[in-house]
């Protein structure tokens, strides 16, 4: 392992624009054994994501019934894993300060301002591309959409947008948002056609919600639904488990990342809770 050894510091801002920071250490080959890729972002935005798994294995924090849940950072967990079918997640926007901050809309916009997202973007679907998916679902806004959309039409056979209709009225100015959007990719032919639609109808959740964006498991699962062949499904940004919940209740096996120990806590209670329920039916 000659060369670069890379430590990511994180996401700061400088100047009004974001600026992703690191640390590089060049190494001369005298410990080879303890070397590997980290992130590294510097003012450009260039991101370096893990090019190889990490030195030690990566302990399951949850492994029950065909469902494994990995505790860390999906940049390190995703290159000790084996080949998966199909991806189901929903990602961080990672969308620029000046998108939310009023006082600061008087600065120039650029397409700049979505460089960090766009590396971070290119890294992890050249992670998840190496363990070889037939197809991914990405939950994404009309904002985010266009700056993941290069990426995904270079390096995928297929690219389809969804329309998730929420049927609640969420939060918002003039025009209050009802929908989230969800892009499908195929990374070859499809063998048969679903005769679905392209616009997914499912009420949010609104009661009892562990996670800010806990999608309904009914809707997770019609997209599962809509892959019969595919055995093993991932989620990289688990979150509270919705994906893993919907898989378990598919009969699919399924892998889960979260880097927050509570929500790999409460996956793990709707884990058990939903096999208790299988076993009551």
């Amino acid at each position: 392992c000659h060369g670069w050894r890379r430590w990511p510091l994180g996401l700061f801002v400088w100047q009004g624009s974001p600026v992703a920071l690191g640390i590089q250490k060049r190494d001369r080959g005298e410990n080879p054994g303890r070397c590997f890729d980290g992130l590294l972002a510097s003012p450009p935005g260039r991101i370096y994501f893990p090019s190889r798994p990490l030195e030690m294995p990566v302990t399951p924090y949850y492994d029950e019934d065909g469902i494994t849940i990995y505790h860390g950072d999906c940049r390190e967990v995703l290159p000790t894993l084996q080949p998966v079918d199909l991806v189901v997640t929903d990602p961080p926007y990672m969308l620029p300060h000046v998108q939310f901050r009023p006082n600061m809309r008087e600065q120039t916009r650029t397409w700049g301002n979505f460089s960090p997202a766009q590396a971070a973007f290119d890294g992890y679907l050249s992670q998840l591309w190496a363990l070889k998916p037939r197809e991914m679902y990405w939950f994404l806004d009309e904002v985010s959409y266009p700056v993941l959309f290069p990426s995904l039409y270079l390096n995928s056979y297929s690219v389809k947008l969804l329309v998730w209709n929420k049927g609640r009225i969420g939060l918002g100015g003039k025009w209050r948002r009802s929908f989230e959007l969800v892009v499908y990719v195929s990374s070859e032919p499809g063998k048969e056609k679903s005769g679905r639609g392209d616009i997914l109808s499912e009420l949010a959740v609104r009661d009892d919600k562990e996670h800010p964006f806990q999608k309904p498991v009914p809707l997770v699962r019609s997209l599962i639904d809509a892959s019969p062949d595919a055995a093993i499904v991932l989620d990289p940004f688990m979150g509270s488990g919705t994906t893993l919940v919907a898989a378990l209740a598919a009969g699919r096996h399924a892998v889960g990342i979260e880097i927050e120990e509570r929500y790999c806590e409460i996956a793990v209670k709707r884990l058990m809770q939903q096999t208790l329920d299988f076993g009551l039916s």
